[in-house]
Protein backbone atom coordinates (compact mmCIF):
# COMPACT_ATOMS: atom_id res chain seq x y z
CA UNK A 1 0.00 0.00 0.00
CA UNK A 2 1.35 3.41 -0.68
CA UNK A 3 1.46 5.96 1.93
CA UNK A 4 -0.39 9.34 1.22
CA UNK A 5 -2.10 12.02 3.52
CA UNK A 6 -5.02 13.98 2.73
CA UNK A 7 -5.99 17.21 3.86
CA UNK A 8 -8.72 19.48 4.56
CA UNK A 9 -9.60 22.78 3.06
CA UNK A 10 -8.09 24.18 6.02
CA UNK A 11 -5.08 22.43 5.89
CA UNK A 12 -5.69 19.87 8.36
CA UNK A 13 -5.25 16.22 8.40
CA UNK A 14 -8.49 14.23 7.10
CA UNK A 15 -9.02 10.37 7.48
CA UNK A 16 -10.76 8.60 4.55
CA UNK A 17 -11.54 5.11 4.08
CA UNK A 18 -9.36 3.26 1.34
CA UNK A 19 -11.31 1.44 -1.27
CA UNK A 20 -9.94 -0.60 -3.69
CA UNK A 21 -12.10 -1.43 -6.83
CA UNK A 22 -11.00 -3.21 -9.60
CA UNK A 23 -9.98 -2.59 -13.14
CA UNK A 24 -13.16 -4.03 -14.51
CA UNK A 25 -15.42 -1.63 -13.10
CA UNK A 26 -13.50 1.08 -14.95
CA UNK A 27 -14.19 1.84 -18.85
CA UNK A 28 -10.60 1.42 -20.23
CA UNK A 29 -11.63 1.09 -23.60
CA UNK A 30 -9.79 3.18 -26.35
CA UNK A 31 -12.74 2.61 -28.79
CA UNK A 32 -11.39 3.61 -32.45
CA UNK A 33 -8.39 5.45 -31.46
CA UNK A 34 -4.57 3.72 -31.35
CA UNK A 35 -4.02 5.12 -28.32
CA UNK A 36 -5.31 6.73 -24.95
CA UNK A 37 -3.69 9.94 -25.94
CA UNK A 38 -5.60 10.51 -28.93
CA UNK A 39 -8.44 9.43 -27.48
CA UNK A 40 -8.33 11.99 -24.58
CA UNK A 41 -7.33 14.84 -27.26
CA UNK A 42 -10.55 14.11 -29.15
CA UNK A 43 -12.25 13.93 -25.97
CA UNK A 44 -11.52 16.99 -24.38
CA UNK A 45 -14.31 19.85 -25.74
CA UNK A 46 -16.97 17.32 -24.65
CA UNK A 47 -15.66 16.78 -21.21
CA UNK A 48 -15.05 21.00 -20.71
CA UNK A 49 -18.60 21.30 -21.56
CA UNK A 50 -19.83 18.34 -19.55
CA UNK A 51 -17.65 20.06 -16.61
CA UNK A 52 -18.94 23.65 -17.61
CA UNK A 53 -22.20 22.44 -17.82
CA UNK A 54 -22.19 21.70 -14.07
CA UNK A 55 -21.19 25.14 -12.91
CA UNK A 56 -22.89 27.09 -15.47
CA UNK A 57 -26.79 28.18 -15.39
CA UNK A 58 -27.31 29.28 -18.51
CA UNK A 59 -30.81 30.28 -18.67
CA UNK A 60 -30.07 32.70 -15.61
CA UNK A 61 -26.74 33.73 -17.08
CA UNK A 62 -24.73 32.91 -13.73
CA UNK A 63 -22.01 30.48 -12.24
CA UNK A 64 -23.37 27.85 -9.25
CA UNK A 65 -22.35 28.91 -6.19
CA UNK A 66 -19.01 30.49 -4.69
CA UNK A 67 -16.47 27.25 -4.85
CA UNK A 68 -16.16 26.01 -8.09
CA UNK A 69 -13.25 25.83 -10.33
CA UNK A 70 -14.48 28.10 -12.83
CA UNK A 71 -15.11 30.72 -9.91
CA UNK A 72 -11.66 30.09 -8.87
CA UNK A 73 -10.55 30.74 -12.60
CA UNK A 74 -12.80 33.63 -13.07
CA UNK A 75 -11.61 35.11 -10.29
CA UNK A 76 -7.92 35.07 -10.88
CA UNK A 77 -8.20 36.28 -14.43
CA UNK A 78 -10.18 39.92 -12.82
CA UNK A 79 -7.54 40.60 -10.65
CA UNK A 80 -4.72 40.56 -13.64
Amino acid sequence: TDNYEIFDKDGKKAEREVETISIDNINVDKGEFAHFMLKEIYEEPKVVKQTIKEYIDVKNKKIKGQICPLYLVFTVLRQR
